[in-house]
C-alpha cells in the first residue's frame, strides 16, 4: 500500500497537528474514547480495486501523465494549488504541500484508502470532479504522483529553508505518515430516541456554526487556514463533499476537517451510540435524493432518431420522442442559489441534430448592457476524443468545439440592444464619432453603424468582431479552444449552429441544431458515433461570465442509428 499522511507522534495534550499545524485538542475523554473506537474495529473496503497495486516504474510514469493531464489545471504542475484554472475556482484547488488534505480518517492525515475515495468520488457541491471513470490502476497511479509531489515539495521547502539533507529527509519522513485511524463503531438501527438524542448532541457542540436547523447560514465569521471566508455546511441541500454516507459523516465527526474551522469531536459522545445518534440526526436534515443531484456520474446521453426535417422550435412534436436526461453541475465558485443540474434531450433525423437544455434559473437576465451586468448563458462543449482532457477547455493536442448560447443575443434577435434600452429617457446631446450627425436632431440606434461611426470610436465593430454585431441570425457563438486564453469564434462563415431559447415562470428552455457533416469545427456527428460532452451554465444574476460559472462533467453524445 501506498502511504502518505502527516505526522502523528505527540504527549500530553499536545494539539493534534496537521501538515505540522494544530487541528484541536484531545482530552483524556477524547482520547480514551478514541482508544476505545480505535478497539472496536476499523470498516475496510472489500472491492478489489480498494487494494492498491505495487508502485512499479511504470506506474509512476504512468501517474505522472494523468496528473498532468486531468489534475495540474487546478492543482498546478507541482501540486501546489497554482493551476492555470485556479484563480477561478473558489473554494481554492487544494495545494498538497503546504495544505494537505482535508477528508482523512486518522488523527493526522490521509490514508490509501482515504485518497482513493477522494479521487473516486471527486467532492460533491465543488469543482473536484469524479475520476471513478478511470481504471482503478490509473487513480491509483495518479495518487502516487501526489504522494511523490508532497514529498518533493516539502523536502524542497525544507532545504531552501537551510535545514541539513538527512534532517530534512528525517522531517518528510515524519510529515508523510498517517496517524492513528478513527475506527467507526458498528451502527445502530435508527429509531427516534437516537434522532432526537442526536438532536440534542447537535444543538450542543454542532449548531453554533451549522444552525439549529442545519443551514449554516448565521455565522459569517468563518474562515478557513488560509483567511478564505466559509461557510457551515448546509446540511438541508445534501452536499456533503466526502460523502453522505453515514460511516464517512462519522469520520469527519471524529477527525474534523483539516484547515477548516471544523474541530474533531472525538471526545463529545458519552458512549460510541452517541456519535451515531448524531450521524442519525444530521442526515435527518437532508432532503431524500439531494445528495444525487449533486453527485457527477458519467452518462450516455442517447439521441433519439426521429422523422425530419428538424427546425429550431421548442414547440415540435418531435421532442416528445426524446429521452430527457439529468446532469449534474458543479459550480466553479460557489453559491447555494446556483442550479443543481441540467435537463437534456436530444434527437436527430440523420441530417440534423438537435440538443435541448433545461435549468431552473429564478430570474431572466437578457440585457449586460452596464459594467455591472451579467446575462444568462449555456454552453456545450464538444471533443472527438474519447478520454478529452479535464472539461477545462481542451488542449493543444485535443481541442473542442463550443456552442455559446447568450441570453443578449437572443434578445438581439428582435432588435440591437444597446444602453438607450437600459435609460430610454436619456438625451444624448454630442456624439463625437457620428460622421453624418444632423445637429439637433436625435441619433436612431439603427444609425450607429459602422458606417456612420469613426471606427475609432466603434473599433470591435469595425474589425467584425461577432461581440459587437448589431445584426443576428442566432443567438448562438461556434467557438474553438486548445487550453486556457486560446478561446476564439470561428469566422462568420463558420457560424453553422442555429438555435434558440425562452424563459418563463423561473426556467430556461434552449434548443441547439447543426448539420451532422463536419462543420467548421470539422467535427463529425453521425448515427452510431460517440461523442464526447459537457455543459457550462452562466446565472446572470449572480455575477457569472467568463469563467465563473457551474460546469459538468465530459459525457458522451451518442446518436441512435
Amino acid at each position: 500500500m501506498f502511504q502518505v499522511g502527516f505526522p502523528h507522534g505527540r504527549a500530553g495534550n499536545e494539539p493534534v497537528r496537521y501538515c505540522g499545524r494544530p487541528v484541536g485538542r484531545f482530552s483524556l475523554r477524547a482520547r480514551a474514547l478514541a482508544m476505545l473506537l480505535v478497539v472496536l474495529g476499523a470498516c475496510g473496503q472489500e472491492d478489489d480495486e480498494w487494494t492498491a497495486p505495487t508502485l512499479t516504474a511504470e506506474l509512476a510514469e504512468r501517474g505522472r501523465k494523468i496528473y498532468a493531464k486531468n489534475c495540474s489545471v487546478c492543482h498546478g504542475p507541482e501540486g501546489r494549488g497554482d493551476g492555470p484554472a485556479a484563480y477561478l475556482i473558489e473554494p481554492r484547488p487544494r495545494d498538497f504541500v503546504s495544505d494537505g488534505f482535508r477528508f482523512v480518517s486518522t488523527s493526522a492525515g490521509p490514508t490509501d484508502d482515504d485518497l482513493f475515495r477522494t479521487v473516486t468520488y471527486g467532492m460533491p457541491g465543488s469543482a473536484m470532479p469524479p475520476w471513478g471513470g478511470l481504471p482503478a490502476t490509473d487513480r491509483w497511479a495518479a495518487i502516487a504522483e501526489v504522494r511523490r509531489l508532497v514529498r518533493e515539495g516539502l523536502l524542497a521547502d525544507e532545504l531552501a529553508s537551510g535545514t541539513e539533507r538527512a534532517e530534512a529527509r528525517e522531517y518528510v519522513d515524519s510529515m508523510t505518515t498517517p496517524g492513528e485511524p478513527f475506527a467507526v463503531p458498528p451502527e445502530p438501527p435508527v429509531t427516534a430516541e437516537t434522532i432526537e438524542r442526536g438532536r440534542m448532541l447537535y444543538l450542543q457542540a454542532c449548531a453554533p456554526c451549522h444552525d439549529a436547523d442545519g443551514r449554516g447560514r448565521l455565522r459569517r465569521d468563518l474562515k478557513d487556514d488560509r483567511g478564505f471566508p466559509v461557510f457551515a455546511r448546509d446540511f438541508t441541500r445534501g452536499v456533503f463533499k466526502s460523502s453522505a454516507e453515514g460511516k464517512q459523516i462519522a469520520l469527519r465527526i471524529l477527525a474534523g476537517i483539516p484547515q477548516t474551522p471544523m474541530p474533531s469531536y472525538a471526545g463529545m459522545a458519552e458512549t460510541p451510540d452517541d456519535l451515531w445518534s448524531i450521524v442519525h440526526f444530521v442526515r435527518s436534515l437532508v432532503p431524500r435524493g439531494a445528495q444525487d443531484r449533486v453527485r457527477q456520474r458519467k452518462r450516455i446521453l442517447r439521441a433519439a432518431r426521429v422523422k425530419g426535417p428538424l427546425v429550431v422550435d421548442l414547440a415540435a412534436a418531435v421532442w416528445a420522442e426524446a429521452r430527457i436526461q439529468y446532469v449534474a453541475l458543479m459550480p466553479l465558485r460557489w453559491d447555494p442559489n446556483r442550479p443543481a443540474g441540467l435537463l437534456v434531450r436530444a434527437i436527430h433525423d440523420g441530417n440534423r441534430v438537435a440538443v435541448r437544455i433545461t435549468w431552473v434559473d429564478a430570474t431572466e437576465d437578457l440585457l449586460a448592457l452596464r459594467t455591472q451586468d451579467f446575462c444568462d448563458a449555456v454552453a456545450i462543449q464538444l471533443s472527438a476524443n474519447p478520454s478529452p482532457p479535464l472539461f477545462t477547455m481542451g488542449s493543444t493536442e485535443h481541442p473542442v468545439a463550443i456552442w455559446h448560447w447568450k441570453a443578449l443575443w437572443q434578445a438581439d434577435l428582435g432588435g440591437h440592444k444597446d444602453i438607450e434600452h437600459i435609460y430610454p429617457r436619456a438625451v444624448s446631446d454630442l456624439h463625437v464619432g457620428a460622421t453624418k450627425r444632423v445637429p439637433g436632431e436625435p441619433l436612431p440606434l439603427a444609425g450607429r453603424t459602422a458606417s456612420t461611426t469613426s471606427p475609432a470610436f466603434l473599433t470591435a465593430l469595425a474589425a467584425g468582431n461577432p461581440a459587437a454585431a448589431q445584426e443576428r441570425r442566432s443567438p448562438i457563438e461556434v467557438l474553438m479552444a486548445r487550453g486556457f486564453g486560446t478561446l476564439t469564434a470561428r469566422p462568420a462563415a463558420g457560424q453553422d449552429v442555429e438555435g434558440t431559447g425562452e424563459w418563463g415562470r423561473g426556467v430556461w428552455d434552449v434548443v441547439f441544431v447543426r448539420d451532422l457533416h463536419p462543420g467548421s469545427d470539422a467535427l463529425t456527428l453521425k448515427p452510431g458515433k460517440t461523442t464526447s460532452i459537457g455543459f457550462a451554465v452562466w446565472d446572470g444574476s449572480a455575477g457569472d461570465r467568463n469563467g465563473q460559472k457551474a460546469v459538468t462533467i465530459w459525457h458522451e453524445l451518442k446518436l441512435d442509428r
